[in-house]
């Protein structure tokens, strides 16, 4: 009776696209709808496996404490969660590396007349053991000296001296914090979150971005585990072999240029590589000259590249690679580009973000191949400031970088206070399936 005496009352209007209806519209409620927290829940369970399990750091060093080693995993998680392309471009070098580094020392044990077989019967080098040793598993000792020895450039002697240990599979093995039920407790979450993703979306049911970017993050986290499946988890303590050859004595310890993780750090925020070096001494090339290195390298893995660096000597492949990896981890954030969003601008200032992820690095590339162009000698003397004008751009588009990385973080939660309302309902059959 109320609505025939009040002709002015009227329903609301229904959208064209139910998926823009949010959540204080219409709540889902009973056995298929989830709450903020069943979202969250699943999302970080995603990125905890990503980084915190899936991520294997090199061995920490000499006699480090547990302080030293949970800073150093704390330091890999949070480049990690940040650039998590970065993590798996590293992983994919390593997985190089120990390839390499297991060819180069079978082929120095059959010259040596060493057996590639124990006693026992068991392999006496294998992927794992590669994986060992480029990671700092392994470090010689020469009298009252312990020093760890750069796997590429192993003596006879070290080579002797590591057969000698008759070291198995299984005691390398011994030394991992993890497990096979750990890795597949890993994998089974990451596929359950793609299968309930991908049932999402075959069921006209809205993602929100927080598992827009858990599905960017699931992709490397894939490649990662995969790269690293030979390696050991969280090694504390690297094994001490006796030997006889004292080639640590050798060398420059100002000789950190060989790696190529900092060269192309350095190709995407130009820097004096001297000051550079200083502060990231334990992240990447191989300090030799050092009696005892007690801090291993973050960043390592086996690769022969030249022995001093200069900017045409770029090294080609992980730079192409970061390019790539990075364009992609941006590319698959427009997974959400039609995403329903609280405001007009936060979906322009998610848009923008994602335009800047795929296409900065990118840029940068064709930058750095026309610079020479751009920089002749002639141009420059018209020219005096292009330099630094190059230099602001350059400094102008990275701040943009990591503002827009920043942005594609915290708008994923600033959207769970107003979710499209089909957001609210679960996959029915998706809880039934085992996950975390």
């Amino acid at each position: 009776m109320t609505i025939f005496l009040h002709p002015r009352v009227a329903a609301s209007p229904v959208p064209n696209d139910p998926r823009s209806i949010l959540s204080t519209d219409v709540l889902a409620c009973g056995e298929n709808s989830r709450s903020i927290i069943e979202i969250l829940w699943s999302c970080l369970a995603v990125i905890a496996a990503s980084t915190w399990v899936c991520v294997h750091p090199n061995v920490t060093g000499y006699q480090a404490t547990w302080g030293e080693r949970l800073k150093a995993r704390l330091k890999l998680f949070a480049i990690a969660v940040f650039a998590p392309e970065v993590v798996a471009m590293f992983a994919f070098f390593q997985r190089r590396g120990s390839r390499t580094l297991y060819r180069d020392v079978e082929k120095r044990a059959v010259q040596l007349n060493i057996p590639l077989e124990l006693p026992s019967g068991q392999p006496a080098w294998t992927y794992t053991h590669a994986h060992f040793v480029q990671m700092g598993g392994i470090m010689f000792k020469h009298g009252t000296v312990t020093y760890f020895a750069d796997p590429t450039k192993w003596e006879d002697e070290h080579v002797r001296a590591f057969f000698q240990l008759e070291l198995t599979e299984e005691a390398v093995l011994d030394k991992s914090k993890g497990d096979e039920l750990a890795k597949a407790l890993v994998i089974l979450q990451v596929l359950w979150f793609i299968t309930q993703s991908v049932a999402r979306a075959g069921q006209d049911l809205a993602l929100t971005l927080l598992e827009a970017i858990c599905l960017a993050f699931t992709a490397f986290n894939l490649a990662m585990y995969c790269f690293w499946w030979d390696k050991p988890l969280n090694v504390a303590c690297p094994f001490e072999v006796p030997c006889t050859s004292a080639a640590w004595q050798a060398g420059s310890s100002n000789d950190r240029s060989d790696n190529a993780l900092i060269k192309a750090w350095l190709f995407f925020f130009p820097t004096d590589y001297e000051t550079l070096s200083d502060t990231i001494a334990s992240a990447g090339s191989w300090p030799t000259g050092v009696p005892v290195l007690k801090s291993f390298p973050t960043f390592y893995w086996c690769s022969k590249t030249a022995d001093s660096f200069t900017h045409s000597t770029l090294n080609t492949y992980a730079t192409l690679a970061l390019v790539l990896a990075s364009s992609s981890f941006g590319a698959l954030h427009a997974m959400a580009w039609g995403f329903p969003f609280p405001t007009r601008g936060e979906q322009i200032l998610w848009r923008c973000s994602c335009l800047v992820l795929t296409f900065y690095p990118v840029g940068h590339l064709l930058l750095f191949l026309v610079s020479p162009l751009l920089l002749l000698k002639w141009l420059k003397r018209c020219v005096p400031y292009l330099t630094v004008l190059e230099t602001f751009v350059l400094l102008l588009a990275a701040v943009c970088y990591i503002v827009a990385r920043l942005a594609l973080i915290v708008l994923p939660f600033l959207q769970l206070r107003l979710l499209p309302h089909t957001a609210n309902h679960a996959v029915a059959w998706a809880r039934y399936l085992p996950h975390i």
